[in-house]
């Protein structure tokens, strides 16, 4: 008798979507679509910004031509939505795609082995990509949502990452994966390179506690340690309050965190005193 017992919480569907899904992961490239890398074609990833959305339109429909596509077939800029692994139907990414392209699973862990097969098929979609890392026992995958969609938004070097966002987050345990995406494959290895902890010049916190995002499934090295005091660059807190970003310059070449953020953004440069709160739990 279960009668007076919890009821299970009842885990979030995630949703996998890609042009040609409906005809299965290793079918998918038969469907018309135009399938390329929109960041490459309009060198957003360039130091001077590349070349506008527009232009990059119209390269788009002389590709269309060119393999004799249909107008409105799909493509990565006009859509309808953008492939990738979601946690929320209603996301911007999904919202207006034919739903025969849509394929739900029970488990995130799930949808990334059929996104594995949708990139084994199409090498044209390399955008999407997991992290992961420990999480407190008390944290959900929509926390580790906000927050690293907080980090990608805050930290410099994930910023100029083209159309960085995430799209899905789930939490097994203390496990936490994340799945990310950006408009191009170069941004999204840009992107992974910033964030993970093994490489990246910051240390995050999700209510006092340290993630250290990580590629892959594997443990990677340790994360860089903090600097002394002089080396800081910025520090950030969320308005809610629960996520902190302690950023530092990564060549040391600069002593004075203060003096050289005149050089930087003036976005990006409001240094606060870290204090007691940089303390963080590993």
């Amino acid at each position: 008798d279960s009668a007076g017992e919890r009821p299970a919480e009842k885990r979030p569907g995630f949703f996998v979507f890609a042009p040609g899904l409906r005809h299965g992961a290793a079918d998918l490239t038969n469907h018309p679509a135009l399938r390329c890398d929109p960041a490459a074609l309009g060198r957003w990833d360039a130091p001077d910004g590349g070349v506008a959305e527009e232009v990059v339109a119209t390269r788009l429909k002389m590709l269309k031509r060119e393999r004799k596509l249909a107008p409105d077939a799909w493509d990565p800029l006009r859509g309808p939505g953008w492939p990738g692994v979601y946690s929320d139907r209603s996301a911007r990414g999904l919202r207006d795609v034919d739903p025969r392209d849509v394929a739900a699973r029970d488990s995130l862990a799930e949808a990334l082995r059929l996104w594995g097969d949708i990139q084994a098929a199409d090498p044209a979609q390399p955008y999407t990509f997991p992290l992961r890392c420990r999480v407190a026992s008390a944290t959900s995958g929509a926390d580790l949502f906000d927050a690293v969609a907080w980090l990608a938004a805050v930290a410099p070097d994930a910023r100029r990452a083209a159309g960085l966002g995430v799209l899905a987050a789930d939490v097994v345990g203390d496990e936490g994966v994340v799945v990310l995406s950006c408009q191009g494959a170069a941004a999204a290895a840009a992107a992974a390179r910033a964030l993970s902890a093994a490489t990246a010049n910051f240390c995050f916190a999700l209510d006092g506690r340290r993630l250290d995002l990580r590629v892959g499934d594997v443990d990677t090295p340790p994360p860089r340690d903090r600097p002394r005091r002089r080396a800081w660059r910025a520090f950030f807190r969320s308005p809610c309050g629960r996520f902190t970003y302690t950023g530092w310059w990564g060549d040391g070449a600069v002593d004075d965190a203060d003096a050289a953020a005149a050089l930087e953004d003036p976005d990006e440069t409001q240094l606060e005193d870290p204090g007691d709160e940089t303390q963080l739990e590993d």
